[in-house]
């Protein structure tokens, strides 16, 4: 008989293990819980050794094949399922592009409360993600927050990017001390303001040029309009010398064509 020692020592160190927990959540997707269990793993090797990457890991294909035996199109089905989810958000970053990714572990420990029957304590959930899947702090309102992103991208053409969001959440942070923060948002939103400001604020000179530009390029326009309204029509006398002068420069073009 052999004897498991032996039988270890030609195998490969590393098992992979599927939490119940997450087979639960998964259901039928044996990809999505092989994926969230090998990265929630990866996530702790990631925190233990640089804390400054705040979880973010990068994953290539061949790493996922040689690790779980995952095929494209298997590990996009489970990916898919676990953004749908809102337990993973994923990017591409480095100087080749390297398709990285991060577990929401405030989701994922609120659906392993879920599936046990349980709620989750407030206190440990501290995180959610957006409609671009950037995770923000708890304390801003999601709706609000996905609903300035729309007037984000309608006035500037595109989404703010994860340097702007970082921007934005701090000012949040500042605000959120002494004011509502479902005010101060729904104020931005209805103005069109990029940015928050608190409600007593006005947004800087830098915001509201280019609206007082518009503002008076149309008042001037309008003012243009009205004044030649109010000019009487043009004599008979007048409009046969502007014939004239169209017909001489109608011949000096047709000259000109000739040389």
């Amino acid at each position: 008989m052999i004897l498991l020692q032996t039988l270890k020592s030609h195998l490969n160190e590393e098992c992979a293990i599927v939490y119940r927990e997450f087979s639960a959540i998964c259901g039928t997707n044996v990809q999505a819980a092989a994926m969230l269990s090998k990265f929630v793993y990866w996530s702790d090797v990631v925190h233990r050794a640089e804390p400054q990457k705040c979880g973010w890991f990068y994953k290539t294909a061949q790493h996922l094949y040689d690790e779980l035996g995952l095929t494209r199109r298997g590990y996009e089905k489970g990916r898919n399922f676990l953004i749908s989810q809102g337990l993973l958000q994923y990017r591409r970053g480095g100087v080749h592009g390297k398709m990285h990714f991060c577990v929401n572990f405030g989701r994922l420990l609120e659906m392993v409360y879920e599936i046990k029957g349980m709620v989750a304590p407030k206190n440990i959930l501290q995180t959610q993600i957006d409609r671009n899947n950037y995770t923000i702090p708890k304390f801003i309102p999601l709706d609000k927050w996905n609903d300035y992103l729309d007037v984000y991208k309608e006035k500037k053409g595109k989404f703010p990017s994860n340097k702007q969001k970082s921007a934005l959440i701090k000012q949040l942070a500042r605000l959120r001390s002494k004011f509502d923060l479902n005010v101060v948002m729904e104020r931005s939103i209805v103005a069109g303001w990029i940015g928050f400001y608190s409600p007593e604020y006005q947004p800087s000179q830098a915001n509201t040029y280019q609206e007082q530009k518009h503002i008076q390029a149309v008042q001037k326009e309008i003012q243009e309009q009205i004044q030649q309204r109010a000019e009487p029509p043009p004599t008979a006398e007048k409009r046969q010398k502007d014939r004239r002068y169209l017909a001489e420069m109608i011949a000096h073009l047709d000259k000109a064509k000739k040389w």
